[in-house]
């Protein structure tokens, strides 16, 4: 297995204070200097240890507070040290609300993947996303949106589901929907890092996964009735997951965050975890919070081969093991909660679920439930023919399980 995504930090600062980040040193104005700059997009693409196609993720706070004039220079970094040819993409996850011309203009020009972070209407990114000085972010990130369109650029968004979110199914659909959002993708409000707490645990267990159900019910039904070109990650992911059960009942998932050395992150002074991105900068006595080595000092390779990398990867699977036994939906999540449900300060814990897990799991059930089950005129229920690979179609355009 080889590198396939390499996730960049170069600053941890943010120009907002969003209530559930989990990045430490938002208010830390330091960024990643070009000399690390260079060792780092150097290292990367002369390793062995890289896949022939790698996406460059620019990460962290607000990367964008890096300036214009550091990407400027990644990209000629990028051209001069890629020695193998190998294939780069250029992806950057923003809160959108430094966009301007000039930026979408680049961002275009060099071909960029952007990702804008929005939380909806304004009653909840507002009260999610504020400045530090406590006012809200969403028009400046319809502005940002705004530039990307003029220059041709269709981001993608991705939503926190807080408590609040989960109550406003409509208005959150409605919202990206009015907004000619093309590709969604739901993140769950969880503890992780500097976060220490989560609204989703004003409820219990039980009214959390209730809430979620009718929630990601509701937005199923607004899906295949409003938006035909609309993907919806959690929705196009089931679907496929389901074409390959049907195609190969003995398919695992086999999801990156669980194999090491598949994603890497990189921070500001070259520092290198693997596994989930959410490990770097976390705390851990029992794995050294974490990093494998730093690329001024050491290779990929000699990274790969420390003791340290060995008993995280041996920790880790062993921790995915455990996950297998004990949960029936391990086909379909392969376990790729349990890296970051790792303890910080003991060895690693007996599989145990995250607000994350909790809730995709009643997912899993009731997107699998259609199969399982005869349809209203006794039939077995099918994928439909774009989805269903024994039609010999395509998947991830799906719009209807029925």
């Amino acid at each position: 297995m080889k590198i396939r995504l390499v996730v960049l930090q170069p600053t941890s600062l943010c120009n907002l204070n969003c209530l559930y980040c989990y990045v430490p040193g938002r208010r830390d104005a330091r960024i990643m200097s070009e000399e690390t700059l260079e060792v780092v997009i150097r290292a990367i693409l002369e390793s062995d240890l890289v896949d022939d196609q790698v996406e460059f993720l620019w990460h962290a706070g607000e990367p964008l507070t890096a300036g214009l004039p550091f990407y400027e220079r990644a990209v000629e970094l990028i051209a001069a040290h890629n020695s193998h040819a190998r294939t780069v993409w250029n992806a950057i996850q923003t809160n959108g609300t430094l966009l301007d011309d000039t930026w979408a203009r680049f961002l275009a020009g060099h071909r960029f993947s952007v990702g804008l972070s929005m939380d909806g209407p304004s009653f909840l990114h507002d009260r999610q996303r504020p400045t530090w000085g406590g006012r809200g972010s969403l028009a400046r990130t319809l502005r940002g949106l705004h530039h990307l369109r003029t220059h041709g650029i269709e981001p993608g968004a991705l939503c926190v589901l807080t408590r609040k979110a989960l109550l406003h199914p409509d208005a959150l659909f409605e919202f990206f929907h009015e907004n000619s959002i093309r590709w969604l993708g739901f993140n769950v409000e969880e503890i992780e890092n500097e976060h220490r707490t989560t609204s989703l645990k004003e409820a219990d267990t039980s009214m959390m996964v209730k809430e979620y159900r009718a929630f990601m019910e509701r937005i199923w039904q607004l899906w295949r009735s409003c938006a035909p070109d609309m993907v919806i990650r959690e929705f196009e992911d089931i679907v496929g997951l389901i074409a390959d059960k049907l195609e190969n009942p003995s398919y695992m998932r086999a999801p990156y965050e669980t194999e090491p050395f598949r994603i890497i992150t990189v921070s500001r002074d070259g520092d290198v975890s693997t596994f989930s991105p959410e490990f770097a900068g976390a705390a851990s006595v029992q794995y050294g919070g974490f990093r494998l080595g730093n690329l001024h000092r050491e290779s990929l390779a000699a990274m790969t081969a420390s003791p340290l990398s060995g008993r995280l990867s041996r920790d880790v699977a062993e921790g995915v093991r455990r996950c297998r036994q004990t949960c029936a939906y391990f086909d379909f999540c392969g376990g790729d909660s349990c890296p970051t449900n790792t303890s910080k300060t003991g060895p690693w814990p007996q599989p145990r679920l995250s607000p994350a897990a909790c809730i995709a799991k009643p997912l899993r059930t009731w997107s699998w439930r259609p199969l399982n089950a005869p349809t209203g005129n006794g039939s077995q229920p099918v994928l439909c023919e774009r989805c269903d690979p024994r039609q010999g179609a395509g998947r991830y355009r799906c719009r209807d399980i029925r």
